[in-house]
C-alpha cells in the first residue's frame, strides 16, 4: 500500500488496520487491490468515511 501513498493506522489488540488513501490519480488500482485480497481471503474490508470519487468506482463495479 505504500506505493499508492495509502497510510496505515492498525489496533494490534484486534488486528485492524484502517488505510488512509489519499484523493490519487490511480484510485482504481486501490480499489482493485483491495479487493482483489478481500476476494482471496487475505483479509476482510468495510469502508468508512469514502469520497464520492470512492463510492463511485464502487457503483461502476456493480454495473
Amino acid at each position: 500500500m505504500s506505493r499508492c501513498s495509502a497510510r496505515p493506522q492498525g489496533v494490534e489488540r484486534f488486528r485492524t488496520v484502517a488505510l488512509d488513501v489519499p484523493p490519487t490519480p490511480d484510485l482504481p488500482a486501490v480499489r482493485a487491490l483491495l479487493e482483489h485480497g478481500d476476494a482471496e481471503g487475505r483479509w476482510d474490508r468495510e469502508e468508512g468515511c469514502v469520497t464520492t470519487a470512492w463510492a463511485a468506482l464502487g457503483a461502476a463495479a456493480d454495473d
